[in-house]
C-alpha cells in the first residue's frame, strides 16, 4: 500500500514539474519573439537613417576633397556638336596633400523631376542614370580648387534640368588612393529616383538655370 502511494505521489510530482516547465518555455518564447520584432524595427530605422540625403550631406562635408559648386554650362545654343553642354563641378582640396587625379559621378532629372539617363558627347550605350568622369593631372594643391568651366560633356539631345554630383575618388602624388565610402549611400538615395521621393532634395541638388538652392 505504501509503495502504491509513493508511486502516485511520484507521478503527480512529474506532471506538476512538466506543467511549470512548459509555462516558462512559452513565456520565454513570447519574450524572444517580441524582442525580435523590436530589433527588426530598430534595424529598419537604422537602415533608413543610413540612406538619408541630409545625413549623407553631413558626411560628405567631412571629406578631404569637397564640392564647392556645380553648374550646367551651355557653351553654344546652335553648335552643340562642337561645343556641347557640360556638367561642371568645382572641388576644393581641404587636405595637406597634392591631388593628382580625381573622379566625379553624376545623377540627373528632367523638368518633371523624373530621373534622366545621362548621355555623354560620344555615347553609344543609350546613357545611364549614374555616370562619371575622370580628371587626370588636375594638380590641386592644399587649399586649392579645380573644375571651373570644364567637366562632363553631354549629348546634343540631353534633357537635364537638375543634377547632383559626388566625388568618387582621388589619387595624390605619393600614389595614395582614396575612395568615397559614401558612394553606395549616394546611389541608394539618388540613382533612378524621382525627386519627390527624396526628402529635402531641393536643398542638395543643382539646377540647369542656376536656380538658387533652398
Amino acid at each position: 500500500m505504501n509503495i502504491f502511494k509513493l508511486l502516485i505521489i511520484s507521478l503527480l510530482s512529474v506532471v506538476l514539474l512538466y506543467g511549470c516547465s512548459s509555462d516558462i518555455n512559452v513565456e520565454e518564447k513570447g519574450k524572444k519573439d517580441s524582442t525580435t520584432k523590436v530589433n527588426g524595427t530598430k534595424k529598419q530605422k537604422v537602415k533608413d537613417e543610413k540612406y538619408s540625403a541630409e545625413k549623407l550631406e553631413n558626411k560628405l562635408k567631412e571629406n578631404d576633397l569637397i564640392i564647392q559648386n556645380s553648374q550646367y554650362l551651355v557653351q553654344s545654343e546652335d553648335m552643340k556638336s562642337l561645343y556641347p553642354d557640360i556638367l561642371s563641378t568645382v572641388v576644393k582640396n581641404k587636405s595637406n596633400k597634392d591631388i593628382k587625379n580625381i573622379s566625379i559621378g553624376y545623377v540627373a532629372w528632367d523638368s518633371n523631376g523624373l530621373p534622366v539617363k545621362i548621355k555623354g558627347k560620344i555615347d553609344f550605350s543609350g546613357g545611364a542614370y549614374y555616370r562619371f568622369g575622370n580628371g587626370e593631372g588636375v594638380n590641386i594643391p592644399p587649399g586649392g580648387t579645380f573644375g571651373e568651366n570644364r567637366g562632363l560633356e553631354l549629348s546634343e539631345d540631353t534633357n537635364i534640368n537638375s543634377f547632383k554630383p559626388i566625388i568618387i575618388s582621388y589619387e595624390d602624388f605619393e600614389g595614395h588612393k582614396w575612395k568615397n565610402k559614401n558612394l553606395e549611400s549616394f546611389r541608394k538615395i539618388y540613382e533612378g529616383k524621382r525627386l519627390k521621393d527624396i526628402p529635402k532634395y531641393e536643398e542638395y541638388i543643382y539646377y540647369k538655370n542656376n536656380q538658387q538652392r533652398r
